[in-house]
């Protein structure tokens, strides 16, 4: 399988942003990318990273060697399921990846995870729910897949979770086929944290390939469908008062 987006990248804050902007691009354009959207952790977080400022945004180039850039952001979720974040600062991304991590929640029970990732993807911030299948948060794949497929909202396959957790795969492929039966969205991203792991996918097309999951199915996996899932994002936010 074919991708031509990376929609989760992290490198703010690690060089001026021009620097890394051209380091992104020139890394992507090699791997045939064509968008690029960095989405670095916003306040609230250990990470060392930071979300992109409106300061940093302004200065970045709409495309560079061919690729068009998308500034977003990483949001925490809560133990509820709230976003935390600033409501200006979500409102000011263009695309939203919501995750839960260690350093903002504890682990808890399936049902409380459940809870909060059913929260999270209703809220009309959140484009992307992002490694939901990492290991401390067990959750009711079935029921969290079939929310996401009525939303329309993709739910995220993680190379770099791959390459921390042997397990992790067999768990993202029991999500791609329950995604492929509730016909839920999927994104496959590399949550680079540095430039050259952008459009470092791993494993994860082949065996997506290996599994008969429609390329349809994966939001970055095709022109037209980015093009209708980046077009669904603006107009569920329009509607939410979120742009104008």
């Amino acid at each position: 399988m074919k991708l031509i987006a990376d929609l989760h990248i992290h490198l703010a804050g690690t060089a001026p942003c021009a620097q890394i902007a051209g380091q992104i691009a020139e890394q992507a354009a090699q791997r045939g990318l064509i968008l690029a959207a960095l989405t670095d952790h916003l306040p609230k977080t250990s990470n060392i990273h930071c979300a992109w400022s409106p300061a940093d945004q302004a200065v970045l180039p709409e495309t560079q060697n061919g690729v068009r850039f998308l500034c977003g952001a990483e949001a925490d979720i809560s133990a509820c399921g709230a976003l935390i974040a600033p409501p200006q600062a979500l409102a000011g991304a263009q695309l939203v990846v919501a995750a839960m991590h260690p350093y903002c929640v504890a682990p808890g029970s399936r049902l409380a995870h459940t809870e909060a990732f059913e929260a999270a993807l209703k809220s009309s911030y959140t484009d992307i729910l992002a490694h939901p299948m990492d290991a401390p948060y067990p959750f009711d794949e079935e029921r969290i897949v079939a929310l996401a497929a009525r939303l329309g909202k993709p739910l995220e396959l993680n190379a770099l979770s791959e390459r921390s957790d042997l397990q992790c795969r067999q768990a993202q492929q029991r999500l791609a086929q329950l995604a492929a039966q509730y016909g839920a969205p999927l994104v496959v991203s590399s949550d680079a944290q540095r430039p050259e792991q952008v459009g470092d996918f791993g494993a994860i097309p082949y065996w997506l390939d290996d599994l008969g999951i429609a390329q349809t199915l994966v939001v970055n996996a095709g022109a037209s469908q980015l093009a209708a899932f980046l077009a669904r994002v603006r107009a569920r936010k329009r509607e939410a008062g979120i742009w104008n």
